[in-house]
């Protein structure tokens, strides 16, 4: 077993499952630079340099070699990491940091939440079509269902805490 150090704790590593980005890892956390590091030498492979403050989580496209990050500075980027030159796109939350981002199993959305009150769903074709959600208190964590059919909503507040659940519409391959 390797060990890979940074000079910043550590808030969230994924490892990428697209055949043209495989074993490639992202790691992020208190730093305004992300790492890409090669899995098997563990030689870093690139920097994520765009964030103005310090990455929450990260997320890979299953279908690409996108890369989504979660950041405290109110931003989602989206990153090409064959060019990362800069973010191929920047997706800005409404009133609080990017706690948590996740692409659907199919790779045909981006979901990131907010800690507080919302969630954002962004179409992956171009990001140009995307749907809000507006909710009531801090948002826990989100997943989609296997079929990405749903997307399930964990909200920690102490008179409201539930898990909700948003279906996508029936018959319609859109938002």
């Amino acid at each position: 077993m390797q060990t890979i150090k940074t000079d910043w704790a550590v808030n969230h590593c994924s490892e990428s499952g697209c055949a043209e980005s495989a074993r490639l890892l992202s790691i992020v956390g208190d730093s305004k630079e992300g790492l890409l590091v090669d899995s098997r030498s563990n030689k870093v492979a690139g920097k994520l340099v765009g964030h103005t403050d310090y990455s929450f989580g990260t997320s890979w496209n299953p279908n690409t070699t996108q890369l989504a990050t979660a950041n405290q500075d109110q931003t989602c980027r989206v990153w090409d990491v064959r060019e990362l030159k800069r973010p191929i796109k920047v997706l800005g939350g409404c009133m609080a940091s990017v706690r948590a981002v996740q692409y659907s199993h199919d790779g045909k959305y981006l979901a990131f939440s907010e800690s507080a009150d919302f969630i954002h769903i962004f179409d992956t074709d171009d990001f140009s079509v995307s749907q809000q959600i507006d909710l009531f208190g801090e948002v826990a964590g989100f997943q989609f269902s296997p079929n990405d059919e749903v997307l399930f909503v964990g909200i920690t507040d102490c008179y409201y805490g539930c898990i909700s659940e948003w279906r996508k519409n029936q018959g319609d391959d859109k938002l």
